[in-house]
């Protein structure tokens, strides 16, 4: 089971003068189980990417295949969106339901599923966010913000997708913020395959496999952050990979894959009591 993308492009206003190519033969794939990090500069087509990920946007050219199911045929919409979750980069702008519970209910609703399990859905959903059930009868627009990011991450976590993107989940977030939504994204490692949109992924690391690195719509690199160490331009947007690439050239052997700022500090004592 994978998520595969093959030779993609994708043009915005096609036919018309007002024609701009968001993406260029984008190629790669990744295996549930997988974490993907999507890097680039602003305009480099991350965005666009995702919805065509989750079937909001289908391909101009090429194909994407979601467990084997191509997001071109409309017949295969409905699974793919199960299969596929998303946390826009403002969720709060999304909601419309009058409760909490409605809200986070919506999705599960939609998979025409009996009332008990949209409702032990719903439960288990805030329950594996830390939010209190009495939030449930409240107005999501009259959370706090946390709170709010959190509602978002249940109504797609109540469709129990297998692949599960966030846009820039730390947009808008203060310092509290960030590390309550870090300590979440951790706790969902394992439940699914977590595909991240960020401008920065040095306080992601540790939950990510992989890394696409997208500029001017095409693919600047892809693999583990520790093959990409050569890739100059993305020391910009990963300034430990800076670090990384440094150390390596100082003889220093890593261990692990998943390089997160205290699995590096624990790499330089082991590397430093070897010498």
């Amino acid at each position: 089971m994978a998520i595969e993308v093959k030779n993609v492009s994708f043009c915005y206003g096609v036919g018309s003068p007002f024609e701009v190519k968001a993406l260029s033969e984008i190629s790669f794939k990744i295996n549930h189980g997988e974490n993907l990090g999507i890097l680039g500069p602003t305009g480099s087509g991350k965005s666009t990417l995702v919805q065509l990920l989750n079937a909001l946007l289908v391909p101009t050219e090429g194909e994407v295949l979601i467990d084997g199911l191509n997001t071109k045929e409309r017949k295969n919409g409905k699974r793919i969106r199960e299969l596929v979750g998303m946390v826009f980069q403002y969720p709060e702008n999304q909601f419309f339901e009058d409760t909490v519970y409605d809200e986070v209910a919506f999705g599960a609703r939609n998979l025409g599923l009996p009332p008990d399990e949209v409702d032990r859905r719903v439960r288990e959903s805030i329950r594996l966010l830390g939010l209190p059930e009495k939030i449930l009868r409240k107005s999501p627009f009259e959370i706090s913000g946390g709170e709010k990011r959190k509602v978002a991450i249940a109504s797609a976590l109540v469709r129990k997708p297998k692949y599960l993107i966030f846009d820039e989940p730390l947009a808008g977030l203060d310092y509290p913020g960030s590390k309550a939504l870090l300590r979440l994204l951790g706790s969902l490692r394992g439940r699914c395959s977590l595909i991240i949109v960020t401008h920065t992924l040095d306080e992601l690391l540790g939950f990510i496999d992989k890394v696409l690195f997208l500029e001017e719509g095409k693919v600047k690199a892809f693999g583990n952050v520790l093959d990409l160490l050569d890739i100059e331009d993305l020391k910009k947007y990963v300034p430990v990979v800076d670090l990384l690439s440094r150390l390596k050239g100082k003889g220093f052997v890593f261990k692990s894959d998943l390089m997160d700022l205290g699995r590096i500090e624990e790499e330089i004592v082991r590397n430093v009591l070897l010498d």
